[in-house]
């Protein structure tokens, strides 16, 4: 019995099987296309999302409150709590580089940027010693200063990568 043969009403059920089974195949089709996008987006959106969390925790361990802030206050002030606080932000910075170095696909230069960071903040805990020194022995925070200079321009540029 051939297509000719049946009627209207079985030709049109034949057609729509035909024309279901296609926008099946097609779908599948399509939904296994997507799948790799979506899990390269899915990656990407990720790791940006990483970067993004770990410069913010850098910059607010380098800035304001955090290593260079508390090397400042511990010259100016003299006070042993600051000498923590600067402790305490360059040992959790040390480790946010260490969690980006560690990202996939960092590019060279976040790994300067980072090298940059790392160069600039081993001034600072170098310093630290010099500076806890001179404390001890009484010097002004003039004196200090004029010892303990620390261009801190490569760690901010880093911070812009």
């Amino acid at each position: 019995m051939g297509l000719n043969k049946l009627s209207l009403k079985g030709q049109a059920l034949v057609n729509i099987s035909i024309t279901s089974l296609i926008l099946v195949v097609m779908a599948v089709a399509t939904i296994m296309a997507i799948k790799p996008i979506h899990e390269d987006w899915s990656s990407y959106q990720q790791s940006v999302g990483q970067r993004l969390l770990l410069v913010s925790r850098i910059g607010h361990q380098v800035g304001y409150g955090g290593a260079i802030h508390s090397f400042k206050n511990y010259v100016l002030r003299g006070d042993g709590k600051y000498l923590s606080k600067f402790q305490e932000n360059h040992r959790q910075l040390q480790a946010s580089l260490l969690a980006y170095r560690s990202l996939p696909d960092i590019t060279q230069q976040e790994r300067n940027a980072i090298a940059d960071i790392e160069s600039v903040f081993k001034d600072y805990r170098d310093y630290i010693g010099q500076a806890e020194t001179m404390i001890a022995a009484g010097h002004s925070p003039a004196e200090i200063d004029k010892v303990v200079k620390i261009d801190d321009g490569p760690a901010l540029n880093a911070l812009k990568v």
